[in-house]
């Protein structure tokens, strides 16, 4: 089942009425994959994203102890509908395809930029369209790929990552970015990932904290089921993920 996890039952009222809101998220893996200096400073990177996790029957503690006990289970149809994609999670050891494909990217873009590698071309490092735009086809593809990478540290959270098409970049520090989008002229541009009564299940949580989400429940007098959870210690995420489930975590591999 795929879940999205909150800690407040008012969130969950926040997401029927709006959608799963796209948050700011951050990639600083780039040291995995090049030495350039330059590529390097623009690190964290940043764009929109929103996620689910993908679980059986027994939850994840340790995924929510950090995200909340509360969630909402979305239906298979839905989460392949808005194209979400299993998470690719990378360290040392596992990086190095991604690393030589990358340097097959930048040796791409060294053939196809037409400026400088201060001018517009160089921006193509670090944004997919700019890339795609140039020709260098490949760059824009591994760049598609990183925006779904996270640290295999990360690899209990078992997450399948939805990504915000439009191409809204940035590299300013993150007070700055929150800054941004709270003020109203950018509040309008912002988007949820509308979630509609069919796409949801239902609703689950653990017996620590039934009483809290059936009386929520109750109170939005929505028909849809509370399923009570055990939650445990994780386990390695491949071996408690179907054979399709890792059919799709090898997808970019595969390219």
């Amino acid at each position: 089942m795929f879940v999205h996890y909150t800690k407040d039952v008012n969130i969950l009222s926040k997401i029927l009425n709006s959608g799963l809101f796209i948050n700011q998220c951050e990639r600083k893996l780039m040291s995995l994959f090049t030495n350039d200096s330059e590529i390097l400073q623009r690190e964290p990177q940043y764009f929109g994203m929103t996620c689910v996790r993908h679980e059986n029957k027994i939850g994840s503690q340790k995924h929510c102890e950090q995200f909340g006990y509360f969630g909402i289970v979305l239906s298979d149809e839905w989460v392949n509908c808005n194209n979400f994609v299993p998470v690719t999670y990378v360290n040392s050891r596992n990086s190095k395809l991604f690393k030589e494909k990358f340097e097959l990217a930048i040796n791409e873009w060294q053939k196809v930029k037409t400026d400088s590698d201060t001018g517009f071309s160089r921006e193509a490092l670090f944004n997919k369209h700019i890339a795609q735009n140039i020709g260098a086809c490949k760059l824009s593809t591994w760049l598609t790929e990183y925006e779904y990478m996270e640290f295999k540290a990360h690899e209990y959270q078992k997450e399948w990552r939805y990504v915000q098409p439009l191409p809204l970049y940035n590299n300013r520090a993150t007070n700055e970015v929150v800054d941004a989008i709270q003020n109203p002229s950018w509040s309008n541009m912002l988007r949820c990932l509308k979630l509609h009564k069919d796409g949801i299940s239902c609703f689950t949580t653990s017996k620590a904290h039934e009483a809290e989400l059936s009386n929520w429940l109750a109170k939005q007098n929505f028909d849809k089921p509370l399923v009570i959870k055990e939650y445990a210690a994780d386990r390695n995420w491949l071996t408690s993920c179907s054979s399709s489930i890792r059919k799709h975590c090898g997808l970019f591999l595969q390219k």
